[in-house]
C-alpha cells in the first residue's frame, strides 16, 4: 500500500453552493462572526466591498433568494 494513496476527484461545477450576491451591488456576500461588543459570537452578512467603502450592505438577518 502506498504511503501517499489518494482518492481525491475533481468537484464538478454543479455541485459547488451558489454564492449569495449583494442586494445593493450585486458583488459576493461573506458571512461572519462578530469577536467582540454586544454582538460577540453572532453571525453577520457584509459586502465584500463593505471594508473598502463601496458597498454599505450589512445584515445581521438570514439572507434569503427570492422565489
Amino acid at each position: 500500500m502506498s504511503a501517499s494513496s489518494s482518492n481525491s476527484l475533481p468537484i464538478p461545477p454543479d455541485w459547488l453552493l451558489p454564492l449569495l450576491q449583494c442586494p445593493l451591488c450585486d458583488d459576493e456576500i461573506e458571512s461572519n462572526v462578530a469577536r467582540s461588543g454586544t454582538q460577540a459570537g453572532n453571525r453577520f452578512y457584509k459586502c465584500i466591498r463593505y471594508d473598502a467603502r463601496q458597498c454599505r450592505f450589512l445584515s445581521s438577518s438570514m439572507l434569503t433568494g427570492g422565489g
